[in-house]
């Protein structure tokens, strides 16, 4: 029980906490001076509770649904009803936004960067791709930018304008997300089919490693039977080593390296060049049997 005088007519009120309710006793105190300054309004309803009666120290102003005596109340501070006294480490109406380095944990814009969720005091979860207290770092598989690794070491990370991680690389000839790829006269590691020539690996910048039977800086040269293209007696000197061991024969000429010539349209292996008695040795050249007369 308690004693609560109403503040507009002066009407004496027994509070009962059993069922949660104010009776008006039938009186009307005629003055509460002394009391008023140090009185407590009861919620919404215009009723004091005497600082000096079981009604004060039984009844308690209610902040948002909670009575201040909780200690969940307004972190600790319910002054009167609906009206809190944060601490220095919570804002908001009730208390209820904890503060990050300053800001409010619902300002989503500016709380821990922008980039991150005030959880607790001054505690932040970070969105992915950025670290530090703040979330103030963007960082590349889970390496901040400031360290000296991020991006394969190669890079300055920075943020876009859609708050995407990205690398800057900053050594000529690497590129990618992470600064990994390196390029071959222009072109990227990755690109198989096209980086040295399609010939070869791309193991550093302008260095390419070429398969079995490519030579040349960018592997653009095949050779044909061990011979680069560039030399001139690839294709047996008779033709042009277009792919590996792959020539295109001069005219008169066939074969795989063009080794065989051809006489009047017939190839030096068949046995009916040259009409069957002759060697035919270079185009259109055949060489005739010798045939010596016996008595």
């Amino acid at each position: 029980m308690g004693l609560c005088v109403t503040s507009n007519d002066n009407h004496l009120l027994v509070a009962d906490l059993r069922i949660n309710s104010l009776h008006f006793a039938g009186v009307t105190v005629r003055s509460f001076s002394g009391f008023s300054g140090d009185a407590y309004q009861l919620a919404s309803m215009p009723v004091f509770l005497l600082p000096h009666s079981w009604c004060a120290e039984i009844c308690h102003p209610p902040c948002f649904g909670i009575a201040a005596n909780n200690a969940s109340v307004c972190s600790g501070n319910c002054v009167a009803p609906d009206q809190c006294v944060c601490d220095t480490n919570h804002t908001g109406p009730s208390c209820a936004f904890p503060l990050c380095f300053g800001v409010s944990s619902n300002d989503t814009a500016q709380v821990c960067s922008g980039n991150g969720v005030c959880e607790n005091v001054d505690t932040c979860s970070c969105s992915a791709g950025f670290s530090g207290s703040q979330c103030e770092a963007p960082s590349y598989n889970g390496i901040m930018a400031t360290n000296s690794s991020a991006c394969n070491g190669h890079n300055s990370c920075e943020v876009d304008l859609v708050c995407v991680k990205i690398c800057t690389c900053n050594v000529n000839g690497h590129v990618g997300t992470q600064c990994v790829l390196v390029t071959c006269f222009g072109i990227t590691s990755n690109n198989v089919s096209h980086v040295c020539s399609g010939n070869g690996i791309c193991e550093n910048v302008d260095t390419c490693s070429c398969t079995t039977g490519f030579r040349g800086s960018k592997c653009e040269h095949p050779s044909c039977n061990g011979i680069v293209s560039t030399n001139t007696s690839v294709c047996t000197g008779h033709g042009s080593c277009i792919n590996l061991d792959t020539c295109v024969c001069d005219i008169n000429w066939i074969g795989q390296y063009c080794d065989i010539p051809q006489c009047f349209g017939i190839e030096a292996t068949n046995s009916s060049v040259c009409s069957g008695f002759g060697l035919c040795q270079n185009p259109n050249q055949c060489t005739c049997n010798v045939y010596e007369a016996h008595n």
